[in-house]
């Protein structure tokens, strides 16, 4: 209902020579939550990767260690915990190609 109920905040960097693009936040407002917009909100942002020239080696999400419901949301998108940094899970991702 054209409403805003979320943002998506992301950073492209460069680290050993492979281009990722790092989301910084994906936060949807709470009144909001639990109706699948967070995972909505992804998915275009994943599309939206995909669709960069060049396409990004890998795209970067973390979160909190006890962000269950995140970390849930993030690994049943294919995202696969690499480790922590900076205190957060990080979760590293191919972006989709969309050739």
């Amino acid at each position: 209902d054209a409403v805003p109920f979320g943002y998506v905040m992301i950073y492209p960097f460069d680290r050993d020579g492979l281009r990722i693009v790092n989301i910084v936040r994906l936060m949807v407002d709470a009144q909001y939550q639990g109706r699948g917009l967070g995972r909505a909100l992804l998915n275009e942002t994943l599309a939206w990767t995909g669709r960069l020239s060049p396409v990004p080696d890998a795209v970067r999400i973390s979160t909190l260690p006890e962000n269950e419901v995140a970390l849930g949301l993030y690994l049943s998108m294919g995202f696969e915990i690499r480790g922590t940094e900076d205190g957060e899970v990080a979760l590293y991702r191919r972006p989709p190609r969309l050739d």
